[in-house]
């Protein structure tokens, strides 16, 4: 199995089987697209430089050979002198308005001054150079099909070695790839040899630079993964603890039952009081399960009135409570569109968590201020309490899941402000733990986002 993966692995980088661009052939692609580009761009700018190159040597060629021929004619003694016919050559020369000398199909007029041009005669462009000196005037004109000849001759002898040297570079550069990648190609061995029972974390043994920042995030990430499954096997732990101890004391309690010198009615009582536990503990793991499911939070949603269920929760788990006094503060109504449940675990663990731990070290009772405010596209729940709150550097914390504040004599699981901070982060918004500027002890804020209608 470890050797199939070793192999997908390696196809990843080296093989288009996969159906995807192996990183091998995007570095040889790009590479030969610059490569391919500059090849083309200087293949266009040779030709140009070396075209108008040409033409500029031509032009100079008929302007000396129109001062080597001018001389000539300057002599006499030459009236109607006619050369031999060439097809890419003209030359005609007049010695005081006769002219003298004539090679070509050319009918020119006689010039006046010196001048280099271009001129069509039928379907051949020429390149004429005249030239005036004392009775004398000379007009030399060469064909421009031998300088188009030769002006591709010379891209193709230039460049079609430059094309082979191009192809030669292309399959050393598909080696070097290959070579290069071998020590990816190696990580990503031992990244698929590795197991979660056993996570060692990654040596750059090929002193790579590139590669150290990708060591560096795999072995940060197999130190997340360790923490997690840390975390795991403490939830795990804490739910065998948690749910063992009420249940052992439940069963004892049915046991003591048979014993005629007891009080009935106590322990009918500890067996209610345990039995309450175990739905309560198991009540929260089920909610902690349920608000890491944030896609169905965005989906299970029903409009509701917000006020209307924190009044209902206050009076489901205050009532039973002598010694509470609540009170609450802020809007009456309040329209949201949410998950009535996922906004009922919010309050729930809220208003547990304050009745547990905010009660007051003077006369004993637990003081709850608990407030629902509306600001834009946030809705705010806020509750306070009395008690010894929570110092500052525990406050961020006891958001994750099993934390317990050291030092505090109440039973939980650590799992309350966690399913809290879950839910709410579900809804975009935040959690916030301060010091109660009214009550003294803990204020919880907890902000959520584009639910209010």
């Amino acid at each position: 199995m470890a050797r199939t993966h070793q192999d997908n692995s390696r196809n990843w980088l080296s093989d288009p089987q996969t159906g995807a661009m192996s990183l091998k052939q995007r570095l040889i692609l790009r590479v030969g697209l610059v490569l391919t580009i500059t090849w083309l761009v200087e293949v266009v700018y040779s030709n140009s430089v070396v075209w108008h190159k040409t033409q500029d040597l031509i032009e100079h060629q008929t302007q000396l050979m129109a001062k080597s021929w001018i001389t000539v004619v300057e002599q006499g003694g030459i009236d109607g002198l006619t050369l031999i016919e060439e097809p890419n050559f003209m030359l005609l020369g007049w010695l005081n308005d006769q002219l003298v000398i004539k090679q070509g199909h050319g009918d020119f007029d006689k010039p006046n001054n010196k001048k280099t041009y271009d001129t069509k005669i039928g379907q051949d462009k020429w390149i004429i150079s005249s030239l005036c000196q004392n009775n004398a005037c000379l007009l030399v004109g060469l064909k421009d099909t031998e300088r188009r000849c030769t002006v591709k001759v010379l891209v193709i002898l230039i460049f079609l070695p430059l094309l082979i040297i191009f192809i030669l570079t292309m399959l050393a550069m598909n080696i070097a790839v290959k070579s290069g990648l071998r020590p990816l190609n190696t990580l990503a061995e031992k990244v698929s040899c590795a197991s979660v029972d056993k996570l060692t974390p990654f040596q750059d043994e090929s002193n790579t630079k590139e590669l150290l920042p990708l060591i560096q995030a795999l072995n940060q990430l197999m130190l997340n993964m360790k923490a997690q499954l840390i975390k795991e096997r403490q939830f795990l732990d804490t739910c065998t603890h948690e749910l063992r101890t009420p249940v052992t004391a439940f069963i004892a309690q049915i046991q003591s039952l048979h014993m005629p010198d007891k009080n009935s009615d106590s322990f009918l009582m500890n067996i209610n009081n345990a039995a309450l536990r175990v739905v309560r503990v198991a009540n929260q793991f089920l909610s902690l399960a349920k608000s890491h499911n944030r896609e169905l939070l965005k989906e299970q949603h029903e409009r509701f009135d917000l006020c209307e269920l924190l009044r209902q929760m206050v009076i489901e788990l205050v009532h039973d409570h002598e010694q509470c006094d609540c009170q609450m503060q802020g809007l009456i109504t309040l329209e949201v569109e949410a998950d009535p449940l996922a906004m009922e675990m919010v309050i729930k663990n809220l208003i547990e968590n304050a009745l547990r731990y905010g009660q007051s070290t003077e006369d004993g009772k637990v003081k709850l201020i608990l407030s629902c405010h509306r600001y834009d596209e946030m809705v705010i729940i806020s509750i306070e309490d009395g008690g010894s709150g929570i110092d500052e550097q525990y406050r961020h914390k006891v958001l994750q899941r099993f934390y317990r504040v050291p030092g505090q004599g109440v039973e939980g699981a650590g799992l309350g402000l966690s399913i809290v901070s879950d839910v709410t982060a579900g809804y975009g918004g935040d959690v916030v733990l301060a010091k109660s500027q009214e009550l003294g002890g803990l204020q919880v804020t907890v902000s959520l986002k584009g639910i209010a209608v």
